[in-house]
């Protein structure tokens, strides 16, 4: 779905446009990969309830999404 979309906006918007949109998704999906981890992990090693696995969550992959964001971009 990525791709078709980065597909679409090459058309439309132009190169620069996309190399930033890419770079973005990207780093989201650094940010989800690493939320997806710690989830497993408090779930399995830690035995947390759902709830306050993906709460907790939730903070690291705003920590990685909002800090990759500006040491990557700016």
């Amino acid at each position: 779905m990525a791709l078709a979309t980065l597909c679409l906006a090459l058309g439309k918007e132009g190169s620069e446009y996309v190399s930033v949109e890419g770079r973005s998704m990207m780093l989201g999906a650094l940010a989800l990969a690493l939320y997806s981890f710690a989830v497993c992990q408090l779930l399995m090693r830690f035995r947390w309830s759902a709830l306050a696995a993906t709460t907790t969550a939730i903070a690291l992959w705003l920590a990685v999404a909002i800090g990759s964001k500006h040491l990557l971009i700016g």
